[in-house]
């Protein structure tokens, strides 16, 4: 198995763990397929895994690349409509027939879903091809029943339709890009585990895995921070605007509530992770031996990024910097029988 597919296979692996799928009317099956199917477009990195044929793919990938998988499972109401085949082949005025056939609107956003997931299917081997159909099948009912659902909710003060066509498009759209972000979150966890368990005292000096494994936990972070607002949201337009009070086993009720403790949990273990991350970096100390400026500065750089508070006047940049070069010292000391000459700032 190579590292790219140790990374896909990691990232279906944490998949159950992100949230309770069941619970929002996914199941877990669905969700690490449509993981198997994003791991190679979110990742910061070329892939070439058993699920595609080649790694054409990363090439689909952009900054914006959660919302553009949002956007491209959101106008997918093609989906129901057509089979892996014609994904495949691409051809815009076969899936336009299908659509118009089923009675489904055609629109721009759906013919530009159409495209981009003709794409993905063409990167697929033929063997993921139905199960990746049958996900999304899966997701698009799911989020086709909370839609219906939202539509016959009534507003308890004047007995009239909660929301607005409108507002239901937008509320669809937060929740599509709030699932876009939960299962963004298992790849990123997949590379911190990946490149996390092969670190050493070497890479405090040297570029390579530090940085992938503090990207992705940054990314990570950035994640939880994304949902939380995009809930915030949700929950202003769906509970507190319209005054309804759904009832807690409702799918659409338990997706606010999965999606919030992901949150919550996510958080607190990003924190664990850069308390432990902090504690590995400064163990390193006694292995570094002599180093110069600019390792110093990537160990202050990589300090600030995983320690709790925000270290912003020049007092405090001047005591951790001294603090943090007396602790590379005094561990260098502990080990090293000849203590060469260093010069650090003084307290």
């Amino acid at each position: 198995m190579g590292a790219d597919d140790v990374i896909i296979a990691g990232a279906v692996g944490y998949t159950p763990e992100i949230l309770s799928w069941e619970k929002i009317g996914l199941d877990t099956d669905t969700a690490q397929i449509i993981t198997m199917l994003t791991t190679p477009i979110l990742a910061p990195a070329a892939f070439r895994g058993s699920l595609m044929a080649g790694g054409k793919l990363a090439n689909l990938a952009t900054s914006g690349a959660l919302t553009d998988i949002a956007k491209t499972l959101e106008n997918a109401t093609y989906i129901p409509f057509v089979t892996p085949a014609m994904l495949v082949r691409g051809d815009e005025a076969e899936v336009r027939a299908a659509m118009e056939a089923a009675g489904i609107a055609v629109t721009d956003k759906a013919l530009q879903s159409y495209v981009t997931m003709s794409k993905i299917y063409k990167e697929l081997r033929p063997e993921y091809q139905v199960k990746v159909n049958d996900s999304l099948k899966k997701y698009n009912r799911t989020m086709t029943s909370i839609e219906k659902r939202m539509r016959t909710i009534k507003n308890p003060a004047t007995g009239e339709n909660a929301f607005s066509d409108e507002e239901i498009a937008q509320n669809m759209s937060t929740l599509h890009l709030s699932l876009a972000h939960a299962t963004g979150l298992a790849p990123l966890i997949s590379i911190q585990a990946k490149s996390g368990g092969n670190l050493s005292a070497r890479d405090l000096k040297d570029a390579g895995k530090m940085e992938d494994v503090l990207g992705a936990l940054a990314a990570e972070e950035e994640n939880y921070r994304a949902m939380d607002t995009l809930l915030r949201t949700l929950n202003a337009s769906i509970l507190e605007k319209s005054g309804v009070q759904l009832d807690s086993n409702e799918p659409l009720q338990q997706m606010l509530v999965q999606l919030g403790q992901t949150v919550a949990k996510g958080r607190t273990n990003v924190n664990l992770k850069k308390q432990e991350m902090l504690k590995l970096v400064e163990s390193y100390y006694s292995e570094l031996g002599e180093i110069d400026e600019n390792t110093l500065q990537r160990i202050l750089n990589i300090k600030t990024i995983l320690s709790p508070e925000e270290i912003t006047g020049p007092v405090e940049q001047a005591q951790f910097i001294a603090d943090t070069a007396v602790d590379i010292l005094e561990g260098w000391q502990r080990t090293s029988p000849r203590i060469k000459r260093y010069s650090i700032p003084t307290k």
